[in-house]
């Protein structure tokens, strides 16, 4: 894989993937692919706290109260 100047590299873990709506729909990649899509303009470090937020409306938890049955875990760099 090239990876150039501007390029990020993000990895997360399954638990990024598996909270459910109330429907029993997966936050899929498709989802996070659309999610970092929109947001390509914050910086790597701004990533994690603001894909809380989505997860969070998505599943109607939240990672405070212990509402995830899996760890999220993203890692998210910048490449210079």
């Amino acid at each position: 894989m090239k990876v150039g100047s501007g390029d990020r590299i993000v990895m997360y873990t399954d638990g990024i993937l598996e909270p459910t709506n109330r429907e029993g729909v997966f936050f899929d990649p498709e989802r996070l692919r659309a999610f970092l899509a929109e947001r390509h303009e914050l910086s790597a470090e701004r990533l994690n706290a603001v894909l809380l937020e989505p997860l969070s409306d998505w599943s109607s938890r939240h990672p405070a109260s212990g509402g995830y049955e899996d760890d999220l875990t993203l890692v998210a760099a910048s490449v210079e």
